[in-house]
């Protein structure tokens, strides 16, 4: 099978930041006391009031996924909320739900880099930054 062209752009595009996070957790499964800055991965159980509207919502049959954009009463009330907030007029088609700063990053990126634009990014950020640059043709 022949892979599109993006594929061999991004292939090895974060291996250096990766390695390091990979070479933290073995110290850290050795025993070495480390705080990873490396990825946003929590190290805390959500509060238990989430864990419990969780559990009542699956159990009442609520097992789909949700809508594409996030929960339509969820975007309303925020809204609301921020209308109030603001005194600007804000609508709930203005909201957008995502499941990370990954996926969001990487749609904000596609919609506003062209092939060549260059991007700067912070060092040290999170290993697939580059990735999300490069993918739409930012250098």
């Amino acid at each position: 099978m022949k892979y599109a062209s993006i594929v061999n752009r991004l292939e090895h595009l974060g291996s250096a930041k990766w390695a390091v996070h990979i070479a933290g957790k073995r110290r850290a499964a050795a025993g070495e006391k480390l705080i990873f800055l490396s990825i946003g991965e929590p190290d805390l159980p959500p509060p238990m009031a989430i864990i419990d509207v969780a559990d009542r919502q699956m159990r009442a049959g609520r097992l789909r996924y949700s809508a594409g954009r996030g929960e339509l009463g969820l975007r309303e009330a925020l809204a609301r909320y921020y209308t109030r907030q603001t005194g600007r007029a804000i609508a709930a088609e203005q909201f957008l739900f995502v499941p990370g700063t990954q996926a969001a990053l990487a749609i904000a990126f596609t919609a506003i880099i062209e092939p060549g634009d260059e991007v700067l990014l912070l060092d040290p950020y999170y290993a697939t930054y580059e990735a999300v640059v490069t993918a739409p043709g930012g250098v």
